[in-house]
């Protein structure tokens, strides 16, 4: 994860059959929320480890209106925009639990946030019975606490990991994500998934910029007395 809170929540991936990766759920805008709850309430970006959620006890009330949100009824794929899960929802949401302390909100949020991410699996995995490992990365690993509330959501027989023991450092996967992309793109390569993007067909994403010393016929703006000047 690239956002300044970024050791609060983990991208998960499936080790499975590969029709079983085309159908995935998003909830990074609820993350994007969250940091700015965290720095309103801590003063800091990130809530190092999950240190502070984890000395608070999740608000019954608050989860199941999280838990209720009309996101998780719509079909697959699915992805949260800011109208769902913006800075103006989660704002209405700590107007009305005003009362709750700062180690009970962040619990709770990181206790959706486990959730979440969960929910997506069994609701986007046809075939989980044919999965035995699901693999985290990105600095969200880091948040301990959150990481040790995921297994209470899977499924029983999943176990949960990073990305480290493929040999994939979790901390690199934006990286990784976008040199990928970059390399489908100046390769001429579909680099999108339709069924996961509600796209018609596949295309190649990205553009190419060339420098305009690179143009051609530039001897020819002599005839008309002009010098070309590169950046």
């Amino acid at each position: 994860m690239s956002w300044p809170c970024a050791r609060s929540f983990p991208a998960i991936h499936r080790e499975s059959h590969r029709r079983n990766l085309r159908n995935p759920t998003d909830i990074h805008k609820f993350a994007h929320a969250t940091c700015e709850v965290v720095l309103q309430s801590l003063g800091r970006p990130y809530d190092k480890d999950g240190e502070v959620a984890s000395k608070g006890k999740v608000a019954d009330m608050l989860m199941g209106r999280l838990k209720e949100h009309d996101f998780f009824k719509r079909p697959i794929p699915r992805s949260a925009s800011r109208l769902d899960f913006g800075s103006s929802y989660l704002d209405r949401q700590m107007e009305e639990f005003s009362h709750l302390s700062t180690e009970d909100l962040l619990a709770t949020l990181t206790e959706f946030a486990a959730y979440a991410i969960t929910r997506s699996i069994t609701d986007s995995v046809k075939m989980l019975s044919e999965i035995s490992v699901i693999m985290a990365s990105g600095r969200g690993t880091r948040n301990h606490y959150l990481m040790s509330r995921l297994p209470e959501y899977m499924p029983r027989g999943l176990r949960l990991t990073t990305s480290d023991e493929f040999g994939v450092p979790a901390q690199f996967r934006e990286a990784i994500k976008f040199a990928t992309l970059a390399y489908a793109t100046v390769n001429q390569l579909a680099n999108n998934i339709p069924a996961a993007s509600g796209a018609t067909r596949f295309g190649i994403l990205g553009k190419l910029v060339q420098l305009p010393r690179h143009a051609k016929g530039v001897t020819e703006y002599a005839a008309y007395g002009v010098e070309p000047t590169w950046p």
